[in-house]
């Protein structure tokens, strides 16, 4: 499976925090194609992960810590995080 296809949420808390302790090494995917050649499939795998570190960037990672340092209030990460990816306007 494409990773976030499951668990989108998991995925950018990890990559959040691995944004927060200044790791810039290698991320693999364990990803299994059973429905399209490797060669797709890893493509998929490495842009929708470039598109989440994207994502935290633009809604500003300084910003998720801030939130987060308020007794890890996890409504108002959710609602931050959701509003950015997701807008009702």
């Amino acid at each position: 499976m494409i990773s976030g296809s499951v668990h989108f949420w998991h995925w950018l808390e990890f990559l959040y925090t691995l944004d927060r302790i200044g790791y810039e090494g290698w991320l693999g995917g364990d990803i299994a194609p059973k429905h399209t050649g490797p060669a797709a499939a890893y493509d998929t795998n490495f842009r929708i992960v470039r598109r989440m570190v994207n994502f935290l960037d633009k809604a500003g990672t300084d910003k998720i810590a801030e939130i987060l340092a308020k007794d890890s209030d996890i409504a108002e990460t959710y609602n931050f995080l959701s509003e950015k990816l997701l807008p009702e306007d």
